[in-house]
């Protein structure tokens, strides 16, 4: 059964010069599938309901956006005005949430801290120059090939639960090294690495976008192989093309989905290949009972996106996990999220 989502928290920190807009929340409904590409090529679709497809529209572009969709339903106006509401009779929403700072802090203890199993690397630079860091997390001592996979928060900057998410599974799998044999089996017989921050620029500045662009819709893809990708894109897509990625999830917010490849197309992936997305989607969403399904077709179609582009390039068996009600749910939610994606991601690293 498809989960609606609730509001959408977004919360006011100092930012750079693509400001936030005023958003309005529309349902559309009855799109032909051109239209709807086009729709989210230039707008958020962030809920597939049963009465239909929900979309963040910033004010000023309302026009643009009903000459797409002139039937489009207004559900809500100023989205900001309930976040501001909630973030006034809640002091203590953000106090669970960490700055990139902080994020870049705990990557290098860790790395000091277990030197025999922890790495870190600067893979790149964004394009406002914050350094992009991957961690390393494997206790092999061997040379032998071993499966490589990828976990990633934080594409979208302003889906800060996913950053506590992800860090939360590194802790797990490094504090639990010395004292869990799963764990240890798990790190001894995997290349893990893990992108808390994959776009810090729009992070640090709590939006969506990547200098003014969505990130998620700017890697190429099969009918699209010469669309530029943002700077951070671009460099993740440099790690990846040096390393053999066999699985990965990018961890989103919200709406508790699990999808796999392919998000520009309702087209199927491979049999053989869609089996084994099926069977594992199924076997993770067991932990915590998300939704399953092909991106393009359990929430929208989204050209541009990492999920493609990784099985597209390098048959990785790639995952949009889209996690919670909201893109940052109270500061006291963010244990029980964390609890509903820690098994399943335990289950997908131990599948390869």
């Amino acid at each position: 059964m498809m989960r609606s989502l609730l509001v959408v928290v977004i919360f006011a920190m100092p930012v750079f010069s693509d400001v936030e807009p005023i958003l309005s929340n529309y349902r559309i409904s009855g799109q032909d599938l051109r239209s709807l590409q086009s729709i989210a090529e230039k707008f958020e679709i962030h809920a597939r309901t049963p009465k239909g497809l929900e979309v963040h529209v910033p004010t000023g572009r309302a026009k643009e956006f009903l000459l797409m969709a002139p039937n489009a339903e207004l559900l809500e106006f100023d989205i900001h005005q309930e976040i501001d509401r909630l973030q006034g009779s809640n002091s203590d929403w953000l106090s669970g949430y960490h700055q990139f700072a902080q994020v870049e802090t705990i990557l290098k203890d860790y790395a000091s801290n277990h030197p025999s199993f922890v790495t870190l690397t600067q893979y790149g630079k964004s394009q406002q120059n914050n350094p992009l860091y991957a961690l390393r997390v494997c206790g092999s001592k061997t040379a032998k090939r071993l499966p490589q996979i990828m976990l990633t928060g934080a594409t979208h900057g302003d889906e800060l639960i996913t950053v506590e998410v992800v860090l939360g599974i590194l802790d797990h799998l490094i504090s639990g090294y010395s004292s869990d044999p799963h764990i240890q089996k798990l790190v001894d017989n995997h290349e893990i690495f893990v992108v808390p921050v994959v776009n810090p620029d729009g992070f640090k500045a709590r939006l969506r976008t990547d200098n003014g662009r969505d990130p998620n819709r700017s890697y190429p893809w099969p009918e699209n192989m010469s669309n530029t990708p943002t700077a951070s894109i671009r460099a993740i897509m440099q790690f990846v093309d040096s390393h053999q990625i066999a699985g990965s999830i990018d961890f989103h917010a919200s709406g508790e989905m699990i999808m796999y490849p392919w998000a520009y197309t309702e087209s199927r992936p491979k049999t053989t290949d869609e089996a084994i997305f099926r069977d594992l989607g199924n076997q993770m969403a067991r932990h915590n009972n998300y939704v399953m399904g092909q991106i393009s077709t359990t929430i929208y179609i989204a050209p541009g996106s990492s999920a493609d582009y990784y099985y597209w390039k390098h048959g990785s068996f790639s995952y949009g996990i889209e996690m919670a009600t909201s893109k940052v749910p109270h500061s006291s939610q963010i244990a029980s999220v964390l609890k509903d994606n820690l098994d399943s991601t335990l289950d997908f690293i131990e599948h390869f």
